[in-house]
Formats: structure tokens, C-alpha cells, sequence
């Protein structure tokens, strides 16, 4: 008997719930704009320009990534060679160290796991990182540095950072 006024009185208060859902757009027609990214300082100002850059890891004659910003959206191509782009609408990751524009996204190859991240960052203070193996290599960024940094699904791997330069 008390389940049953337990149960009756659970469900009258979710039929007195006002559920709001977000209104569904027809198929094929354009979506909203996505609200404008809040990043500040030199991410801001890349982000406003439409700056391409590449990314290093060794010396600055060979770029091991190559992208930029376009109408709010990073484009990131890890083979300078190639046509294929990856990009995603600009959001704002922040952490202790660092403040980072970048998307996130899932990786089809590995539905059970995490989503990967492509960003752009900002030193917020003095970082040291080494890439872990094959590429074993250390960077250190000062306060106000830029670099790329790509953050596979967790679990499997590890982070990649690169230094930021203009593209040629």
C-alpha cells in the first residue's frame, strides 16, 4: 500500500513537471549560429583574424600540422600533404595551466571511447611536457606562449604538442 501512494505521488508530481524541449529545425534547413567562443588575449585575437598557422616538432622548415581559423570554425590537417581536414566549431577549454580554442570530437574508429580534441593553447603559466614515445621530446612554454595541442580519446594514447608558427 505505501509503494502504491509512493509510486501515485512520484508520477502526479512528473505530470506536473512543464518539460521545455529545444524546438527541432526541418531537415536541410540551416542551423543557428553557434554563440560567439569567449576567448581571450592572443587566442582571441587569432580567432577574430582568421590566422592559419602550422605546427612543429623539430625544426621550423617542415610543419607537421597545418590549419587556422575560419568564421569561428579550427581546420587541422596532421599531413601537410594531404587534402583531408578535420574541424569543428571553436570552443573555449580551460585548465589550470592553460587555456585552450579548439572541438572536440568522437572518433569513429572507437565508438567506445572518449572524444578526441584538436586545440590551439595559451600558456596561463610556465609549462614543461614531454612527448611520450616514439617522438620522445620536451617543450617549455612561458606564460603567454602559443602552441597546438591534440588529446586523443582517453585511454589511448598520448598528448601531442607542437610549437605554433605563421604559415608560409
Amino acid at each position: 500500500m505505501t509503494r502504491t501512494i509512493a509510486l501515485a505521488a512520484v508520477l502526479a508530481f512528473a505530470a506536473g513537471c512543464k518539460q521545455e524541449s529545444a524546438p527541432v529545425a526541418p531537415a536541410g534547413a540551416p542551423r543557428a549560429p553557434a554563440p560567439p567562443v569567449e576567448a581571450k588575449g592572443r587566442l582571441q585575437e587569432l580567432l577574430k583574424t582568421d590566422t592559419a598557422f602550422v605546427g612543429y616538432l623539430y625544426t621550423a622548415d617542415k610543419p607537421s600540422i597545418v590549419g587556422g581559423f575560419k568564421g569561428g570554425m579550427l581546420q587541422w590537417r596532421s599531413d601537410p600533404q594531404s587534402h583531408s581536414v578535420v574541424q569543428g566549431r571553436a570552443d573555449v577549454f580551460t585548465w589550470p595551466d592553460k587555456r585552450c580554442v579548439g572541438f572536440e570530437q568522437k572518433n569513429l574508429f572507437m565508438p567506445t571511447h572518449g572524444p578526441e580534441r584538436y586545440l590551439v593553447c595559451e600558456a596561463l603559466e610556465a609549462i614543461k611536457h614531454r612527448n611520450n614515445l616514439p617522438r620522445s621530446q620536451d617543450f617549455t612554454f612561458r606564460r603567454g606562449d602559443l602552441f597546438l595541442e591534440y588529446q586523443p580519446p582517453q585511454g589511448t594514447g598520448y598528448s601531442q604538442i607542437y610549437y605554433l608558427g605563421e604559415e608560409r
